[in-house]
């Protein structure tokens, strides 16, 4: 059985990998945070409000494989969306990536 991808209001300009969407890549990205250390997207603190703020999928007040879960859920299960819900936002004291929201 295949679930449609849920339609988005808006790009996420500031989203997991930051690209202007939130898809699967996303999810991955966290992972490759998580697991394998990669830089973080709004600094090299991973307890830093902008990166708790940007990745926190599930809205707990932390970062942790259930977020990518929760992206997951959302993208392939019609979970509910994400912290940050389903619309382009700033987040403050991450560096502007150049995408901007519609």
């Amino acid at each position: 059985m295949i679930i449609a991808k849920p339609q988005l209001s808006a790009p996420f300009h500031k989203y997991g990998n930051q690209d202007g969407s939130l898809d699967v890549s996303d999810a991955v990205c966290l992972f490759l945070l998580l697991f394998k250390g990669t830089s973080f997207p709004c600094g090299n603190d991973p307890d830093a409000a902008g990166n708790t703020q940007l990745l926190d999928a599930n809205g707990d007040a932390g970062v942790d494989i259930s977020d990518g879960v929760w992206l997951l859920g959302y993208l392939f299960r019609g979970s509910d969306p994400p912290a940050l819900g389903d619309t382009c936002q700033e987040i403050s004291g991450c560096p502007d990536n150049s995408v901007t929201c519609e």
